[in-house]
């Protein structure tokens, strides 16, 4: 009706005309005699604002824009088989249920609990999740599953829900709902030769027993002689839901962690074995001695990288940390005199050389404390190569 309200004192000059049944704000609500009248004089040839002036109400005052609203209204009404009359209070759309009888008001009822049944059933599968993975993970449903989800909801015969309400809730598009149900065969076509494609993926998946990622499906493809970009091996897995497990941490190591016994220190010997003189420097590892048909015994060593003179050293049926804390002790014990004041024990990164127990007693001992880089036995090589010529000889 356009922007421009009516002040109170225009709204009580509107009130005041005989041809004006109501006025607010905003709107005005004309009586039917000003209907027809206004009828057989636009009929007549006169103009609207002339024909408005003529009834006491100023053109100026309504605008341009509510007077030809007007006139657009009252030509609709001139052809409606009620004529004139405002009837849009009796067509106010859905009765009241008082106005309903005692059986109509059952069957609405019944209607209203259909309603609100098939509705909270549709809430409860709107939840969206995928079938959870081999790993516990829940993925987003794809547009897919929604719109096959909605088609289920449609295709019941005694569905209440609406496809626009439906497709607002599952967030997708009506317009894409419908492409998807006029693609069914090239979505049965796609779908065929995903399933051809997947099963040379699950054959190079289980080739050798083991569980396989999608670079080594890749490979394996490969040898097969079938090149498979990487992605859509991705996105196969994903579709058929096919997954590889990782693999779990090492158990030792995370209980190291949780028990903050994998402190590392730096690596002070730095190969150089014998430069430093008798009693400087001090190698130790642990091996294993088979005997008596599969069993097993373990030996902790202490050796003088200088002189090659092994300083102690225990046995044990077990890798209880204890034992290489007797060897420690057997150390100082029998050797004390003879090791430099700034000695060093120089190790691998083993649980037991890291355990809070064996640092605790080096500090002790005042012995320094000198650790290989991890996966690299050269830092250790006379302690290492003492051992394998001890296996050969004995």
């Amino acid at each position: 009706m356009g922007k421009n309200y009516f002040t109170e004192k225009q709204q009580e000059q509107l009130r005041n005309n005989p041809y004006i049944e109501r006025v607010s704000e905003k709107a005005i609500t004309y009586t039917t005699e000003f209907r027809k009248k206004f009828a057989t004089e636009y009929e007549a040839g006169r103009l609207p604002s002339i024909i408005l002036r003529d009834m006491g109400i100023d053109p100026q005052l309504l605008g341009k824009r509510r007077i030809d609203t007007i006139t657009r209204r009252i030509k609709k009404f001139s052809l409606r088989a009620e004529g004139f009359e405002d009837t849009r209070k009796n067509n106010s759309g859905r009765p009241s249920t008082k106005q309903l009888s005692e059986q109509e008001h059952i069957a609405y009822l019944e209607h209203q609990v259909k309603y609100l049944k098939q509705e909270n059933e549709f809430l409860k599968k709107n939840q969206f999740s995928r079938q959870t993975s081999r790993m516990g993970r829940k993925a987003k449903a794809t547009p897919e599953e929604k719109f096959r989800l909605i088609q289920e909801m449609i295709s019941r015969d005694n569905n209440e829900l609406n496809l626009s309400w439906l497709c607002e809730l599952a967030r997708v598009s009506r317009s894409g709902y419908y492409n998807w149900l006029n693609s069914k065969d090239k979505r049965n076509e796609k779908d065929a030769r995903d399933k051809a494609d997947f099963d040379l993926i699950l054959k190079a998946y289980m080739y050798r027993g083991y569980d396989k990622g999608r670079r080594s499906i890749y490979m394996r493809l490969l040898h097969m002689g079938v090149r498979m970009n990487q992605k859509k091996i991705s996105r196969l897995m994903k579709k058929f839901n096919l997954f590889c497990p990782i693999r779990k941490a090492n158990p030792y190591r995370r209980m190291a962690k949780a028990l903050k016994t994998d402190a590392v220190s730096d690596n002070l010997v730095q190969r150089e074995f014998s430069e430093h003189g008798a009693g400087k420097i001090l190698l130790t590892d642990i091996t294993y001695l088979f005997y008596n048909h599969g069993c097993k015994a373990y030996l902790s060593v202490i050796k003088d990288a200088c002189t090659k003179q092994v300083l102690a050293y225990v046995l044990s049926e077990s890798l209880e940390v204890d034992f290489v804390l007797d060897t420690i002790n057997m150390l100082i014990k029998n050797h004390k005199k003879s090791l430099q004041t700034d000695a060093i024990l120089h190790s691998d990164q083993g649980c037991h050389y890291t355990s809070i127990s064996f640092r605790q007693l080096l500090k002790d001992k005042e012995l320094r404390q000198s650790m290989s880089r991890r996966g690299n036995c050269w830092d250790n090589a006379p302690q290492e190569s003492f051992f394998g010529h001890m296996k050969d000889e004995i």
